[in-house]
């Protein structure tokens, strides 16, 4: 249970930090790969201080994987900072955290780690987690003029909600069909060192100069972003890689966490509907894995 605590943490952090971008002008880009570059330095003092293992087996399945993973990651963190800066945090947590949906589904119907039959709550649960990212989303009819967005509010959380399932789709059967338990540290190394290479290729080729700020924007979100991801693997590796349930225990911490934090340290006004939509969210994931909490 302290591996699930400490993942709600620094999601949590994440999700500041992501906010801290837009407040203090840093450029998304190179915060991002600031970041990922801490994460790699972060990763390897971790685990030697754990005594795991930083050797990487060039010839292992999970390395071509993890180099992958890298290209999605900073996909996935350059959309969840956009929707956090448009949105806010809420907005943000509920889009990325009710992707569990997608994980959920390939637990119980592929990777079959699941201990119960999906039945009809099951399925309304899915379809109320894609109800909730539209509620939660869901701005005044002036904003949504003001800002020209009017066709187009729910695409970056939507496509955050499709990004993030992905990604734990990937790690969930990475962890199930291709690590060893002393290796999951180290593809996660790996799949940062991957998003800090291609992002830096990207900075060069744009030509961007870099800013101050964004380094030390990169480094307040570069350690919660390592530890984030290991304590999700941690958590799978402790309840028999059961991401029927640890994903939906994981994310519904996150969302309340993060909501309170939204109205308590921001002072986020929510609209009636996104109040709704963080209920309606909450019962989603109560009813798409009450099986395997209860």
């Amino acid at each position: 249970m302290a591996y699930i605590v400490l993942c709600i943490c620094f999601n949590i952090l994440i999700f500041i930090a992501y906010r801290g971008f837009g407040t203090y002008k840093i450029n998304n880009l190179q915060g991002l790969v600031f970041n990922y570059w801490v994460c790699v330095i972060t990763g390897f003092v971790a685990l030697n201080l754990m005594g795991e293992s930083t050797q990487i087996d060039f010839t292992k399945p999970w390395f071509y994987v993890a180099v992958g993973c890298g290209a999605v990651f900073i996909t996935g963190s350059y959309t969840a900072a956009l929707v956090t800066q448009k949105f806010n945090i809420t907005i943000s947590s509920i889009s990325y955290k009710m992707s569990l949906a997608i994980p959920v589904l390939f637990s119980l119907f592929v990777l079959n780690t699941g201990t119960k039959v999906f039945d009809s709550l099951n399925y309304a649960g899915l379809g109320l987690a894609l109800a909730a990212i539209v509620m939660s989303s869901k701005k005044s009819s002036s904003d949504e003029i003001s800002s020209g967005k009017r066709g187009s509010t729910y695409l970056l959380p939507i496509l955050l909600f499709l990004i993030a399932g992905f990604i734990d789709v990937v790690i969930n059967f990475t962890n199930i069909e291709l690590l060893q338990e002393h290796e999951g540290g180290v593809f996660t190394l790996v799949a940062f060192a991957s998003a800090a290479v291609i992002g830096t290729m990207m900075i060069l080729f744009k030509r961007q100069k870099i800013a101050r700020r964004s380094v030390v924007g990169g480094i307040v979100l570069g350690v919660p972003n390592y530890l984030s991801v290991f304590f999700t693997i941690k958590s799978l590796s402790a309840f028999d890689n059961n991401g029927a349930l640890i994903f939906p225990l994981l994310n519904i911490g996150i969302i309340v966490c993060s909501s309170l934090v939204s109205v308590v340290l921001y002072k986020e006004r929510l609209e009636k509907m996104n109040q709704l939509g963080i209920a309606v969210s909450l019962l989603s994931l109560i009813l798409i894995s009450y099986q395997e909490i209860f």
